[in-house]
Formats: structure tokens, C-alpha cells, sequence
């Protein structure tokens, strides 16, 4: 359990860490007040405050290994991130260092951020992408190659590796450069994908959908847990959280409006886009069928 803690810490004792290369803490918090007795007994023998465990750490560096370089293997294959064109073009460049100057501060390196770059721009595909099982090998090829050599233990005697396990805090040393090319090819995603302007303002709506839907939800919920116009799922996680919250605090110590707005917010966690498109639809008088057949909750 300590091991999936990415961000083993109370909302009140979460702190920036002074160096964004140090793993062995995180720069959000992860845990809700409810769920402090659980989160005392799961840190028991292990390391003290915000720090992460080894294989927290671990699990972390594979998260942004595996986001920075499957996305690019998506979207570079689709067109949308130019892959041959990585090393020429600066504005590129100027968004990803104000982006992650912005969220890591003044111990962000720029200048390492366009070492990192300059490394990058040297892969197999040097013209544009045209979809021959030629050009997916090579960009194949490149996210298998990066893979490997984010995922290599240091050897002491070749002087390589990307990952030194430590006996102590903070369990492991990864390698800064490399550290700025997994952010690099993050922020490839950012630059030519999320923040496209097309997907920016669908992202718009999708916000408009998703606090809409915990507005009716939580107003069903709140006026009668019987009503046949409420998802079974969320019924059943309604009865697990009250449950719990029991359990947690008592007698006379259940809050009905965190217990609602728990319930709410894993039920539509657990949905899919379509899943939720298809049900605000269906609340909101606007789905093209409204038929009670081939409905999924």
C-alpha cells in the first residue's frame, strides 16, 4: 500500500520540495482526513513524513516514462506531434521552459531543458511521419530505445544507468539529465496536443458536462436514495461510503453531505467519456435516442 502513495500526505502538510529532481516527495498532497487512521497504519515501519518509499519512487518515474513516451508514440503516429521537426522549432522550446519554470521554479534549468532537446531531436525519423510500417519502426525503435535507457539500473563499473537505488532518503537517484528529457517529451503532448486550440475549448464543455452531472447527482441523491432515476452503481457506493464513514466516525458523527459528495465523485471517476456524454445527455433532455435499451448503468 505504501508503495502506490505517490503523495503520502494530509492537504495541511503538503510542501513544494526545493528540488524538483528529488523524488522522495511529492508536491500535492493524496490523502483525505477520513482516511487518516488507514493512512497511519499503512505508514507504520515506514519512511517518516511526506517521504515516499522506494517503490513509490519507483512507480512514479515509470508513470512519467511510460505517459512521456507512449503519448508520443500515439500522437506521432497520428500526425499531431511533428516528431522530425522536435529540434526546430523554438517556440516549442519557449513554451515548455516557461511551462515547467512556472511549476517546478527558479531550480528549473532552461538551459539543461535545451540539452535535453538537443538529444531528442537525434532519433530515426528525420522527415515527416507518412504511416509505411518503415516509419513506425523507426518511431517504434525510438520509444523502445528511451525506454531502456530510463529503465537501466547504474552500473558502477561502466559509469551508466539511469536509476541508483540508495540505502537511504531518498531511495533513488535518478539521472537529472534524463530527468529533463521525460519532461521534454511531456510537454511534446502539452505543446501539440492539450493545448491545441481545438482541444482546449472541447475541453470547455467536457468541464461544463462533468460539473453538471455532480449537481444532478448529488440533488437525486440528496432528495431520495430510492428513486428508480438514480444509477445502481452509484446507489451501491452511496451505501459502501455511509458504511464507512460509520465506521470511521461513529455514532452521531456521520456527515450525509460527504458521504453524498464521496459517492458522486467516484461514481463519475469511474466513467468513461462516452459513458458520461451519454448519461448528461439523457438528464438533460438532449440524447438523439433517450431509449431504455442498451443502457450501461
Amino acid at each position: 500500500m505504501n508503495a502506490s502513495l505517490k503523495y503520502p500526505c494530509l492537504r495541511k502538510d503538503a510542501e513544494t520540495p526545493s528540488d524538483w529532481l528529488d523524488r522522495s516527495r511529492g508536491a500535492k498532497w493524496g490523502i483525505y482526513d477520513q482516511e487518516h487512521a488507514l493512512f497511519t497504519w499503512t505508514r507504520e515501519g515506514g519512511p517518516a513524513g511526506a517521504e515516499r518509499t522506494l517503490e513509490a519512487i519507483l512507480v512514479d518515474w515509470a508513470d512519467d516514462v511510460s505517459y512521456a513516451t507512449h503519448d508520443i508514440e500515439d500522437y506521432s503516429t497520428t500526425g499531431l506531434v511533428p516528431l522530425h521537426q522536435l529540434g526546430n522549432n523554438p517556440k516549442f522550446l519557449t513554451y515548455a521552459a516557461g511551462k515547467l519554470q512556472k511549476k517546478y521554479g527558479d531550480g528549473f534549468d532552461t538551459a539543461k531543458l535545451s540539452d535535453a532537446v538537443e538529444r531528442l531531436k537525434d532519433q530515426p525519423l528525420k522527415g515527416e511521419f507518412r504511416g509505411s510500417r518503415i516509419d513506425r519502426q523507426k518511431i517504434q525503435d525510438f520509444i523502445s530505445d528511451r525506454i531502456g535507457l530510463y529503465s537501466q539500473v547504474w552500473d558502477e563499473s561502466s559509469g551508466t544507468g539511469a536509476l541508483e537505488i540508495l540505502p537511504g532518503p531518498p531511495y533513488v537517484r535518478i539521472n537529472a539529465d534524463l530527468q529533463y528529457e521525460v519532461e521534454a517529451l511531456k510537454q511534446l503532448t502539452w505543446y501539440y496536443v492539450i493545448d491545441n486550440p481545438p482541444l482546449a475549448v472541447t475541453q470547455v464543455g467536457q468541464e461544463k458536462i462533468i460539473e453538471e452531472l455532480y449537481r444532478i447527482l448529488s440533488n437525486l441523491l440528496a432528495a431520495s436514495r430510492g428513486s428508480p432515476r438514480i444509477p445502481i452503481q452509484l446507489v451501491e457506493n452511496y451505501e459502501h461510503n455511509k458504511k464507512d464513514e460509520a465506521r470511521r466516525s461513529g455514532p452521531g458523527g456521520v456527515s450525509e453531505n460527504v458521504v453524498i459528495a464521496r459517492s458522486v465523485c467516484d461514481f463519475v471517476a469511474s466513467m468513461t467519456e462516452d459513458q458520461a456524454v451519454d448519461l448528461h445527455s439523457r438528464f438533460t433532455g438532449k440524447s438523439e435516442t433517450n431509449s431504455m435499451f442498451g443502457t450501461w448503468f
